[in-house]
């Protein structure tokens, strides 16, 4: 277990806003980008940078609406209108501006998770979406298609499908989905975690342990899975305790990384770098946190 220390981030110490709506780690660069109710926010570690309508005249609202990755580790953000920001050289810039018809929260813009191909086959279209970028979770199958875990229930969508279609597994009874390397999980309502065979679309049991062999049993309130697109491992957050995923082609196992965890902290999304063993949590209302 790493020897965890704790710094909070706040706006009584450098943080525009203590209401977080996205991260994102570039490991490339150790920068850490945020999306805030005050503008986009760069982070190296020591410095904020922030990015407002003081410096980015195509911001239109300072109040970001969500974060994502791309399998091609682009990073891209909305504002609150439904303008699309993007990184590029270490700096936000205007990818994409809001049309007149989009409601940024309900639209089509959860296909930025998935490929610029597939987003920009429907990103024109009237906007008739039922699923959200900010409340669903996307799972890239490829370029072309991707599973939706929506109110509990698992979507597939395909370019070639006008709308997402239910796959034939219980309906309303999946509270988490997750990708480990090229794998997919689900865990469902009874605490039970399976791989998704991307072949024939069937779910197979699967443990998750940890390293010493004992089982891990999920918790039945709100989901305690973070993952995001663009990461390698989920983290599973238990208590004070941190542990990430890995799976060996037979099990999911859980490693113990970090504990001093802040029990209410609120946790809306996390990032975590490998390389330089250090957990990103970002909250609804307290602010960034990194042990």
């Amino acid at each position: 277990v790493v020897n965890s220390h704790a710094q909070v981030y706040t706006t009584d110490n450098g943080l525009p806003s203590n209401g977080i709506k996205g991260l994102q780690w570039d490991e490339k660069t150790n920068f850490l980008w945020i999306a805030t109710e005050a503008g986009i926010v760069r982070f190296n570690g020591v410095d904020f940078r922030s990015y407002t309508k003081e410096n980015m005249a195509s911001i239109s609202s300072e109040r970001m609406l969500f974060m994502t990755r791309n399998y091609k580790d682009a990073i891209y953000i909305s504002d609150l209108p439904g303008n699309i920001f993007t990184v590029q050289e270490s700096k936000p810039v205007i990818w994409k501006k809001a049309a007149n018809n989009v409601n940024p929260f309900y639209s089509n813009y959860y296909l930025l998770a998935v490929s610029d191909t597939f987003f920009r086959k429907y990103n024109d279209t009237v906007n008739t979406s039922r699923f959200s970028i900010v409340t669903d979770k996307i799972v890239r199958l490829s370029d072309t298609a991707c599973l939706i875990l929506n109110n509990g229930t698992v979507f597939f969508h395909s370019i070639g499908s006008k709308n997402p279609v239910v796959l034939p597994f219980e309906k309303n009874s999946f509270k988490a989905i997750f990708k480990i390397g090229d794998n997919c999980f689900l865990t469902d309502t009874k605490k039970r975690t399976f791989l998704f065979n991307k072949i024939n679309y069937s779910l197979s049991p699967v443990l998750v342990a940890d390293e010493l062999n004992q089982s891990i049993r999920f918790e039945t309130g709100n989901n305690p899975v973070f993952w995001e697109p663009g990461m390698n491992n989920p983290i599973l957050i238990s208590g004070e305790n941190a542990w990430l995923f890995t799976y060996n082609g037979d099990r999911i196992t859980a490693k113990l990384i970090f504990t001093g965890i802040p029990s209410d902290a609120l946790i809306r999304t996390i990032q975590y770098s490998e390389k330089n063993k250090t957990l990103f949590i970002g909250t609804d209302s307290k602010g960034l946190i990194i042990l």
